[in-house]
């Protein structure tokens, strides 16, 4: 599946519409496929709208790119990502999140997709693997 990037301001970013699932809970959000980040993050609101107790999650303590570490609690959660369902994606979510995106990061992520970017043409291809 094609996506192109999207433009904020003068600057171009690599993000994908993911849908999020837990329970009868659907929130549909943007995130910023990071190929730098181990996990993948979310603000805690969403996953409070998806009905979940956010601190009941593993705690981790990741460093992110300014070499700062924020707290992040995992949670199962099922994620869909270009058509593709992955039912026990790790999502951390966090109210340190400092940027502007969510985070779509390696962790039980990119083993399901080839994730191909085109900067020039601002494009991005993320097919799921067989």
């Amino acid at each position: 599946m094609k996506f192109k990037y999207k433009k904020i301001g003068d600057k171009y970013f690599s993000v994908v519409p993911v849908i999020l699932r837990e329970n009868a809970n659907l929130v549909p959000v943007a995130a910023l496929i990071d190929t730098g980040a181990s996990y993948s993050v979310f603000k805690s609101s969403i996953g409070e709208e998806l009905g979940i107790n956010i601190t009941s999650g593993e705690k981790r303590t990741p460093t992110i790119g300014d070499g700062n570490k924020i707290t992040i609690y995992i949670h199962e959660v099922e994620t869909i990502i270009a058509g593709k369902i992955i039912r026990d994606a790790k999502i951390g979510f966090s109210d340190e999140l400092g940027t502007a995106f969510n985070l779509l990061g390696r962790e039980t992520i990119f083993d399901k997709f080839e994730i191909c970017f085109n900067d020039k043409k601002k494009l991005m291809r993320f097919n799921p693997v067989c």
